[in-house]
């Protein structure tokens, strides 16, 4: 047990479990969409394994674009949303964006000895449950950042950083990430078992034959954003937004 599972209490409440995102780019999609699975090729530089990144309630992603107008729709995010009761199976759980702790972009908050190791929770399902309810009480203040009012032993050094992180905004280089639940998946996430259950994408895909073909195969449930502003960056936002949409359509926001 690591320090920071040790300091998030398990809970025997009922919860309703928001979905997992994974957002790429409109590129990289159209590989998980041909080859109907998720599998990732990179080698994760925390790790030194393929990881399969997915978040808890947010399509939370490491934006490499500086932004600026481009019709080339294949840099536009595509976000592949899950159901979790269906994943398979969970590699690994953490509180946030592990890699922005490895590089130290989250020092203004954690100790430079504190490592990704210390904030590793059980790769159960439940342990989200728990971090969700300890900290945030409801699934809606889970997503709006906000934390209940909750006084944590002053030597819990990791669930007083996790909390600052969310009360405290100062200049770095992280993002929404930092305040998103992490899950690792199996290197290979088959998008034919059923846990796939919608994709965000840029309107313009919609015509598409190829995409046509594959939600024939998966039934999954497709949403989508304009890109009238013709900049990835706003695409982003949007995925965002159509997210939001998404879940409060399931009603789960307000869910324990």
């Amino acid at each position: 047990m690591t320090n920071f599972s040790e300091q998030v209490p398990r809970s025997n409440k009922a919860y309703e479990f928001l979905p997992l995102f994974h957002t790429c780019e409109a590129f990289q999609a159209r590989t998980y969409i041909r080859d109907r699975e998720l599998k990732t090729t990179d080698i994760c530089e925390v790790f030194k394994e393929p990881i399969t990144y997915l978040f808890y309630g947010r399509p939370a992603y490491k934006y490499a674009l500086k932004g600026g107008m481009t019709k080339n729709i294949s840099v536009y995010p595509v976000c592949f949303i899950f159901d979790i009761d269906l994943l398979p199976e969970i590699q690994r759980i953490y509180p946030f964006d592990t890699g922005a702790l490895h590089h130290k972009i989250l020092s203004n908050f954690i100790h430079g000895d504190n490592t990704v190791a210390h904030f590793e929770l059980e790769p159960e399902r439940n342990r989200i449950a728990d971090v969700v309810l300890h900290f945030h009480g409801t699934n809606a203040n889970y997503l709006a950042g906000t934390l209940e009012e909750k006084a944590h032993d002053p030597f819990n050094f990791e669930s007083v950083s996790y909390a600052e992180m969310h009360k405290t905004y100062v200049p770095d280089a992280s993002d929404e990430r930092r305040i998103t639940i992490e899950v690792h998946a199996p290197e290979r996430l088959k998008l034919k078992d059923g846990a796939l259950r919608a994709m965000i994408v840029p309107m313009p895909l919609l015509g598409s034959e190829f995409l046509a073909d594959f939600v024939r195969d998966t039934d999954v449930d497709v949403r989508s954003y304009d890109v009238d502003l013709w900049d990835p960056i706003y695409g982003f936002s949007s995925v965002a937004r159509v997210a939001k949409d998404y879940i409060a359509e399931k009603a789960v926001l307000n869910a324990i």
